[in-house]
């Protein structure tokens, strides 16, 4: 990218890498637009068990510390997300966590 006459570069993550940041994030206080943010990420992902062996054991964790926060089933959702959206972002959400 070319600002102001020089030249930068914008780093952008991977979807894994996306969604990895957002498990973290939605772990600070008041939140909710980072636990909207993940689910959304979540619904992107084509293929959850190949997704699944690039995660190491510290990535899984922080997965697993954001799931009270995802509370999938919290009944505001469904005004964000469609029964479907949130049932694929679930079960990639299961098939993330489980252990390889």
């Amino acid at each position: 990218m070319r600002l102001d006459g020089s030249e930068t570069e914008i780093r952008c993550p991977s979807l894994l890498g996306a969604i990895l940041l957002k498990s973290r994030s939605v772990m600070r206080k008041d939140r909710e637009q980072d636990r909207e943010d993940l689910i959304r990420l979540l619904t992107c992902v084509q293929d959850p068990q190949g997704m699944t062996a690039e995660l190491t054991a510290s990535e899984r964790r922080w997965l697993l510390r954001a799931e009270t926060k995802l509370d999938f089933a919290d009944s505001g959702l469904t005004s964000l997300f469609s029964s479907e959206q949130i049932r694929l972002a679930r079960v990639t959400y299961r098939l993330l966590v489980a252990a390889s």
